[in-house]
């Protein structure tokens, strides 16, 4: 589904494998064998959901939805790129306010156990 997504937003650029492969910085080989396989890192999706400015959770929508994503990635959408940029930043924020969690999480049982200690 990755790749099927990643193919829609390189159509609607009118963007080769190679462009794909100098946005997430590997060779034309491995742009190709990503694509062959279907095996992309998170980092590179990363970097292409940025590029293309579209949420990382496009990429794993089904084929029928999105098409407004597709319209704005190719400059075509009406309006579209400030609620695109918004679910982006909100995706950002929730993945920090996720790992300020687990950091709570953390400190408050390293605080039970300095307290079981002074027990």
């Amino acid at each position: 589904m990755v790749i099927r997504q990643l193919d829609k937003l390189m159509q609607a650029r009118k963007l080769t494998q190679k462009d794909v492969a100098n946005i997430i910085n590997v060779s034309q080989n491995a742009i190709s064998n990503i694509i062959k396989r279907g095996d992309l890192k998170v980092s590179q999706l990363n970097k292409i959901a940025k590029y293309f400015n579209v949420p990382v959770s496009y990429f794993f929508e089904e084929s029928g939805t999105g098409g407004n994503i597709v319209q704005t990635a190719n400059g075509n959408g009406n309006g579209n790129n400030q609620n695109i940029a918004l679910q982006n930043q909100c995706s950002e924020l929730q993945q920090k306010v996720n790992e300020l969690n687990e950091q709570v999480i953390k400190c408050q049982e390293e605080l039970i156990q300095y307290i079981k200690k002074e027990k």
